[in-house]
């Protein structure tokens, strides 16, 4: 059998390498620069060649000749064997001058890798054997190959369609279950390095939705699309309208920023015209790490350094929702016997199954009809007292509530005739709270997380509900091993009763209160504890609203919750990070002020959310009023006597009816 060589400066291309390789009758032995770490390993690398009387060796740096290691000695070494080579640097024109090969010969084998991809680089080897190998080392059939062909820069790929086109996979799908699309980069179809894509489809076809992964250039290039050339072709029908209810996306960087041609800085009408907006779906960040799957299990800040950056940051001026990696990136099996494997993207499954199931829930939002939808609003009480209800940061929380109230309901949203008979909590006539003074008076005539004001035996009856001891154990044994572990280590085990839910029911929509961090507790030290893991009655409310309440999404209402500080990784949560187990995969919606960028991030991050922005609250001189007017015109009086002609017992006059005023007002 015919032997042929190849050097590659990358580990990029050696998946399609791999994969050509084992479509050829013919042994390849090939080298990527990371396979040559000292002189050693090039000169055993080129006695393998030498020793096997290869028929031709290609030598594919990147950039300069000294990209590989030894570049010079293998020349010469080749040269002297007489063994024809194929140089292609695409750094260093000189470096062309070092080919052997016939001319027509090495354009041809340059035209293959230029094109690249397993289809290229199988005919390339065909081509290399059929005309450089002993014909008596020729299978029977001979070498058929055909020539180089350009390979789509965009196109949508699935496991099960191999070389289906759009129209082809779109065919296959049921237009009533939800559609997902899947964004991954086309150097990955090319190199076939695809396993963390192909797990995505089985975890979003499991969960009954149907998957369209769809590969491009997100920037585009000369010839291909770009990822909002593929959005208008195959994302958007011919009235606009999206054909997906949801995407996830690996891409890097931001898509509606500069390295798609907007400046940044573009303040006009058209820094606006955003085509995400266009397709008006949730997207949902994901992350290819470089780093291997075992170290960021092990690390504490989960996603770091250039990744933070690439994969979490620039995306965020997209809109994406946050999640966390998918997979890690580890050396493959040599599967093909080709002397090296690359690095590729291997998936972490329960990783890749949670982001499968928060896209599936975000999609069937969109084929949810209104009056079916279960929604939960929570608001943060702290600290945990009936005066503490609703109070978040810029954002009079209570009347905002009613407002999100009163728009569910004119869209159609299920608000019932409330349940508490409160004035204004909506029975039959009234619906839901008109103002925030009577949402306010429904929540506090239920049960609230102020236990001052309520008997024991009347917490059933004012709860929205109760968890028994043995449906928390169920639910409790339900979540990932090393965080039932650190909370019992907390904590200690569930408690021996039921646990009550605060709120009031308004048909499918409930509003309720985001439970203390801690008992016995100065709620201002744990709120912001990043140490302290929640405890069961924290668990068991947010088990309860996925479990029991059945909500299709969450909204936490206002800057800010303590959800996103709970423990766990700092960015890219896993299994065992408290927030990724309480929120799970329920879409959270987080209206938050939009000058506090920091803890939004903190949001954003750490709790799965959608946040939306709102401006902060407008501001006025309050002044004074009544007496207060008063001693304010006396203070005013008193300073300009020192500074004026006024008679000299103004000022001891004026002294002492301020301190007159002051006593009567109780002011010292």
């Amino acid at each position: 059998m015919t032997t042929l060589g190849l050097y590659t400066a990358t580990e990029n291309e050696l998946g399609s390498v791999a994969a050509a390789a084992g479509e050829t009758d013919a042994d390849l032995l090939a080298r990527s620069k990371g396979d040559l770490d000292d002189p050693a390993d090039v000169d055993a690398f080129l006695s393998a060649v030498v020793e096997a009387d290869a028929a031709a060796v290609v030598l594919w740096p990147h950039g300069g000749t000294d990209s590989m290691p030894g570049y010079e000695r293998a020349t010469a070494r080749l040269r002297e064997a007489g063994i024809p080579v194929v140089v292609k640097a695409t750094g260093d024109a000189f470096a062309a001058e070092d080919t052997t090969a016939d001319d027509a010969v090495a354009s041809s084998v340059r035209a293959y890798l230029e094109r690249g991809g397993t289809a290229n680089l199988a005919n390339l080897l065909r081509y290399l054997a059929d005309t450089y190998g002993a014909p008596s080392d020729a299978p029977p059939e001979g070498y058929a190959y055909d020539e180089p062909v350009a390979l789509p820069s965009e196109g949508v790929y699935h496991p099960d369609h191999p070389g289906a086109g759009y129209e082809e996979l779109a065919a296959t799908f049921d237009p009533d279950t939800p559609t997902v699309g899947v964004w991954f980069y086309e150097s990955h179809w090319t190199h076939e390095n695809t396993r963390y894509v192909d797990a995505q489809v089985r975890a979003l076809e499991e969960r009954g939705v149907d998957a369209l992964p769809i590969f491009c250039e997100p920037a585009g290039d000369e010839d291909g699309w770009d990822a909002e050339r593929v959005t208008d072709e195959w994302l958007l029908d011919a009235d606009g309208d999206p054909v997906v209810d949801a995407m996830c996306s690996s891409f890097m960087f931001a898509l509606s920023m500069d390295e798609r041609g907007r400046d940044a800085d573009d303040e006009g009408a058209s820094a606006q015209d955003v085509f995400l907006d266009r397709l008006g779906v949730p997207v949902l960040q994901t992350v290819t790490t470089m780093r291997s799957r075992s170290r960021y299990a092990a690390s504490d800040t989960g996603v770091m350094g250039f990744e933070l950056a690439l994969s979490v940051a620039l995306p965020e001026f997209d809109g994406n929702v946050i999640t966390h990696p998918i997979s890690g990136k580890e050396r493959a099996d040599d599967a093909a016997g080709i002397g090296s494997a690359p690095k590729q993207h291997y998936p972490i499954d329960d990783r890749v199954d949670h982001v499968a199931s928060l896209a599936a829930n975000w999609a069937r939002l969109r084929h949810c009809p209104t009056d079916e939808a279960r929604v939960a609003v929570v608001l943060h009480n702290y600290p945990p007292s009936d005066d503490g209800i609703g109070t978040a940061f810029g954002l009079d929380t209570p009347a905002s509530t009613a407002n999100l109230l009163g728009e569910l309901d004119e869209r159609g949203y299920d608000l019932g005739a409330g349940e508490t008979g409160a004035a204004g909590a909506g029975d039959a006539e009234a619906g839901p709270p008109t103002d925030g003074a009577a949402l306010i008076d429904a929540l506090t005539s239920q049960l609230t997380l102020d236990d001052r004001w309520v008997a024991p035996e009347d917490v059933r009856e004012l709860s929205v509900d109760t968890v028994s001891p043995a449906t928390y154990r169920e639910w409790f044994d339900g979540l990932d091993d090393g965080f039932r572990e650190a909370v019992l280590d907390e904590w200690g085990d569930p408690p021996d009763r039921p646990f009550a839910i605060p709120g009031v029911e308004f048909g499918n929509v409930l509003v309720t209160d985001q439970p203390p961090r801690g008992f016995g507790m100065d709620p201002s030290k744990v709120y912001h504890d990043s140490d302290l893991q929640p405890p069961h009655d924290y668990v068991a409310f947010y088990r309860w609203l996925r479990e029991s309440f059945e909500a299709d999404a969450v909204v936490h209402m206002g800057t800010h919750g303590s959800l996103e500080w709970l423990p766990g990784k700092t960015v890219g949560l896993d299994a065992q990070s408290a927030p990724d187990q309480l929120i799970a995969d329920l879409p959270n919606v987080y209206p938050y002020v939009i000058n506090n960028p920091g803890e939004g991030t903190q949001a954003k991050r750490r709790s799965y959310a959608a946040v939306v922005d709102h401006l902060t609250p407008p501001m006025a001189n309050a002044g004074t009023y009544d007496d207060l007017a008063e001693l304010e015109e006396l203070a005013n009086q008193y300073r300009e006597a020192g500074t004026t002609d006024a008679r000299p017992d103004d000022g001891e006059r004026l002294e002492r009816r301020i301190r007159e005023t002051v006593d009567e007002l109780d002011l010292a």
